[in-house]
């Protein structure tokens, strides 16, 4: 079983709805998320794959604030957003206003990612 399958299952033995799932999952949405100057081209089963999971687990990608990528080649030459924080729909209903912003890389080949909440009441 891979680790999704094993999220999916946490998630559906659970009954807690407040779900926030956050990580590099390796994984892309979109061919939009990335960008590489070899033009090669991303595997439609993998993005096929990655979309059912976040549907499986009932989650949503939160809106993204600041850069574009997440993980970046060290010589730039690809960039991808592989890091993301996944919520379930219970979480925006507590908090509607919730982002993820991510932040310059310093050390690492990723950026850090910080969610924001803002507080409904």
């Amino acid at each position: 079983m891979g680790v999704w399958d094993e999220i999916t299952v946490k998630r559906r033995l659970s009954s807690v709805n407040l779900w926030c799932v956050v990580g590099d999952f390796n994984s892309i949405r979109c061919e939009e998320e990335r960008v590489s100057t070899s033009g090669m081209r991303c595997s439609q089963s993998d993005m096929r794959a990655f979309n059912e999971f976040i549907e499986n687990m009932e989650v949503e990608d939160l809106p993204t604030i600041g850069r574009r990528f997440s993980w970046y080649k060290p010589n730039c030459t690809v960039r991808i957003r592989l890091d993301r924080i996944l919520v379930s729909r219970e979480w925006l209903l507590a908090w509607p206003g919730s982002t993820q912003m991510i932040m310059d890389r310093c050390i690492s080949d990723h950026c850090p990612i910080k969610l924001q909440v803002s507080n409904s009441d």
